[in-house]
């Protein structure tokens, strides 16, 4: 445990089929590596059977980019969640910025922007954004099983 990054703030809830999961530090550029480890440890245990052979490799690409694009755009990672619903793997990313994100019309091979809603297209079966009473947004999506 690293004691001057505050690691022992971490909080970790297991429900059964879902998982959650705060940083100590919402705004820590480690925070997507974290969150990559997380979902590494705790996605087997949550699926009835077994894993899809690049199922783990798939899910951590893409909560690496939702958490990439929170640190960058939405000012943190407040909590990850995720879930097996059956037929898929559910993600949630929740930032604190109420503001949508922008979906940057289809990139190139030249483009810097969009590779994320790309990689979302080709991985996953869907993903969007919900916001609710509270503060801040879930930027979400979901992978096959």
């Amino acid at each position: 445990m690293d004691e001057e990054r505050g690691e022992e703030a971490t909080m970790v809830e297991e429900h059964g089929r879902e998982a959650r999961w705060s940083p100590a530090r919402c705004d820590d550029v480690a925070v997507s590596a974290e969150a990559r480890a997380w979902l590494r440890r705790v996605v087997p245990g949550l699926l009835d059977g077994p894993l899809r052979p690049c199922l783990l490799d798939d899910a951590e690409l893409l909560l690496g980019e939702l958490t990439a694009n929170a640190l960058q755009h939405a000012g943190g990672v407040e909590r990850v969640a995720v879930c097996c619903t059956g037929r898929v793997l559910h993600i949630v990313v929740h930032d604190p910025a109420p503001v949508r994100p922008w979906r940057p019309p289809a990139a190139d091979a030249v483009s810097e922007r969009g590779r994320g809603t790309v990689l979302f297209g080709r991985l996953a079966v869907d993903w969007g954004v919900s916001t609710g009473p509270d503060d801040g947004k879930d930027v979400w999506l979901d992978i096959p099983l």
